[in-house]
């Protein structure tokens, strides 16, 4: 399910990953895909970041099949 909110951020765009760091390519792939699909556009002007990462899960206490990610995209306006 795909739902559009506002942050304080700007437009985003975001998926939860669950599991090992190693995995994080496939969400991105698919918000990539989306994008392509869409009028949206990420925005590569971010001096900050290329995008952000935001642990839901210690990574030390949760085991690595069970690690929540959050991972966004910034979009242009």
């Amino acid at each position: 399910m795909i739902t559009f909110e506002t942050y304080e951020e700007g437009m985003v765009i975001q998926a939860i990953h669950t599991g090992s760091f190693d995995t994080e390519m496939n969400p991105f792939k698919k918000m990539d895909d989306l994008l392509i699909s869409t009028d949206f556009q990420r925005d590569w002007t971010m001096e900050k970041y290329a995008h952000r990462e935001i642990y839901l899960s210690d990574f030390r206490r949760v085991t690595e099949d069970k690690r929540k990610t959050l991972l966004r995209y910034k979009l242009k306006s």
